[in-house]
């Protein structure tokens, strides 16, 4: 699949998740594959469509190190658009994070 595919894919997941009243998502890609790591642009404008799709979600992203941004450009777009939002390379992390951080 493609980078855009998979910005998609997660996009109607989170508007089905807030649709349907969840408070907290977890999302992996790691499985996903056909795609390079996105630059700097993509990540900006798929995160901007998650966070208008997740308003309100707690979203905690799962991918193979070499899909996570050294500089957190994705998590720095989250916070500038209010999306809570977390990523790292286990499920065992990321749902640690949902169950600690804030609401």
């Amino acid at each position: 699949m493609s980078a855009g595919q998979a910005a998609d894919l997660i996009s109607a997941a989170l508007d089905h998740a807030r649709t349907c009243g969840l408070k907290e998502v977890l999302v992996s890609i790691t499985a996903l594959t056909g795609f390079e790591s996105p630059g700097p642009a993509f990540r900006r404008w798929a995160v901007r469509r998650w966070s208008t799709a997740g308003t309100g979600l707690k979203v905690a992203m799962v991918a193979r190190p070499e899909h996570i941004c050294p500089e957190k450009t994705g998590l720095l777009v989250a916070a500038e658009e209010g999306l809570n939002a977390h990523i790292c390379q286990s499920e065992g992390e990321a749902e640690a994070w949902l169950e600690g951080s804030p609401r």
